[in-house]
């Protein structure tokens, strides 16, 4: 889905734009390892850098009180058979608790992001529902496309049947490399 700006009120806390990813992302995993359950990668400093190497891709956090209490990395691309259409991908979304105002607050910033730096496009693929309800509130352009479905199989039936809960999932661009 394509993503544009409506006016909205301030943030309900900092967005900052980092370079990389520093120890502030060491203890948002573990924090965020407390929360519900979901099946995702790990997300420490190490891996993020190791995932998004260099300055490519911008990383906005959400804090409060000195606090990070989200993130959202964007990838750049373009869409040749577009005319070279200009993209940036949500290639990561991840919040501390489910709270709407965050989640807005993200994603407004990553489409001003989008359009500070001269970029056509914002998209998000994936994540689990209620992500993409957040997205959806901000009334976006919807564009079906095709997909590479994920498919786990574990030999420990206690675990196979855990993985048939939708609300344990919440793939994102991140782990589809």
């Amino acid at each position: 889905m394509q993503l544009h700006a409506r006016r909205t009120p301030p943030p309900h806390g900092k967005i900052v734009r980092l370079q990389t990813f520093d120890e502030r992302f060491d203890q948002f995993w573990l924090e965020l390892l407390r929360g519900p359950a979901k099946l995702r990668a790990v997300r420490n400093a190490a891996m993020l850098r190791w995932r998004f190497p260099g300055e490519s891709s911008p990383i906005l956090t959400l804090e409060r009180s000195g606090k990070m209490v989200g993130y959202l990395v964007l990838s750049r691309g373009i869409r040749s058979h577009l005319g070279s259409l200009q993209q940036y991908s949500i290639q990561d979304w991840q919040l501390l608790e489910q709270n709407s105002q965050d989640a807005q607050d993200l994603l407004v910033a990553a489409i001003a992001t989008t359009q500070t730096d001269s970029v056509d496009l914002l998209s998000l693929s994936g994540f689990d529902s209620w992500k993409r309800t957040q997205a959806m509130r901000l009334h976006p352009l919807r564009h079906s496309i095709g997909y590479w479905p994920a498919y786990f199989k574990s030999p420990r039936p206690a675990f196979q049947e855990q993985l048939t809960d939708p609300q344990l999932w919440d793939f994102s661009l991140f782990e589809a490399f």
